[in-house]
């Protein structure tokens, strides 16, 4: 895996969004994905082919409508869920008073060793 090429694919507009919404609805087909995320058709296609393409995301039949829909693998659950919390950071720092004592990483839970 070339893990450079990987984050400069996750860097790219509508990547984190898109791994988002699949995590908040597994299944969901290319088309809502495109009709729900700001931007053109064609960057949502190039994103999706993109993330699909290093494994972030898989394509496969929705067992409850038989039809074709998005589903995150392991790496990009792990992705999703990481930009959601930096997210909720960012959205709680963001509202905080500047006096508060936590750091960034308490906030998300990850311990930074000296």
């Amino acid at each position: 895996m070339n893990t450079v090429k990987e984050l400069r694919n996750l860097e790219k507009a509508q990547s984190f969004d898109t791994l988002i919404m699949i995590l908040e609805k597994p299944g969901i087909n290319k088309d809502s994905v495109q009709t729900n995320l700001p931007g053109s058709k064609t960057t949502s296609v190039t994103r999706i082919k993109e993330l699909i393409d290093n494994n972030f995301i898989e394509e496969r039949k929705n067992p409850k409508t038989n039809k074709n829909g998005l589903y995150l693998t392991d790496k990009g659950q792990r992705i999703a869920e990481l930009a959601i919390r930096m997210k909720n950071v960012i959205e709680d720092i963001t509202e905080e008073p500047e006096n508060n004592n936590q750091s960034s990483s308490e906030k998300i839970g990850v311990e930074i060793k000296p």
